[in-house]
């Protein structure tokens, strides 16, 4: 008969015991102000697991290690320990990136609206962090070639002013997220013609 793995695992942050148990061991948890349920295993960490000791694991800057002790049903083995691990910084994310009116006049501005997360921030409630992200907008029109140019005075503004607008330019944005440490991924706002 073949024994069971019964190997037993206990995670470290900051040196300190955050969980232990064994191996494929799970069980469901009720998320905080939720009707969530979440699967925690023994085996793996999970953003935004915090233990009974309200620490939160995948924080930055915390040290991560592990320690295995191999087990079966008839024999157990000597406890071997990983390398630590710095948990590094959550890139930010934006979502949802419009630029509106949809049909706009030259008499109107140009607003730009979107999205911002960050795991740090919002989950792990990092201060040493906020929405830093850059807006770049973009034009054509026939005078341009029709490729888009960057109009670098209106760099980091949420909106275009009226004065800016042709009949028959094409506008857009192009938004970075970045927490103040790191930047995300750019993402382009949808673009509009002027009427």
């Amino acid at each position: 008969a073949v024994d069971q793995n019964e190997s037993e695992i206990t995670w470290f942050v900051n040196g300190e015991i955050f969980k232990t148990g064994k191996f494929g061991e799970s069980e469901d948890v009720a998320i905080a102000d939720s009707e969530d349920i979440v699967t925690l295993s023994a085996d793996t960490l999970q953003p935004g697991e915090i233990n009974g000791a309200s620490t939160l694991a995948l924080q930055f800057n915390n040290t991560l290690s592990a320690s295995v002790t191999p087990k079966t049903g008839s024999a157990s083995g000597e406890a071997a320990s990983s390398d630590e691990v710095v948990v590094q910084n959550a890139l930010p994310v934006v979502t949802d990136v419009l630029l509106g009116p949809t049909n706009p006049k030259a008499t109107q501005d140009l607003a730009l609206t979107f999205a911002f997360s960050d795991y740090d921030i919002l989950v792990a409630g990092n201060q040493d962090q906020s929405n830093q992200s850059k807006v770049k907008w973009l034009f054509q029109s026939n005078s341009t070639g029709n490729i888009f140019r960057e109009v670098t005075e209106l760099a980091n503004q949420s909106t275009v002013p009226s004065s800016f607008l042709v009949r028959h330019q094409q506008w857009r944005a192009e938004v970075t997220p970045s927490d103040s440490l790191d930047e995300g991924k750019a993402v382009e706002s949808n673009t509009v013609t002027i009427l």
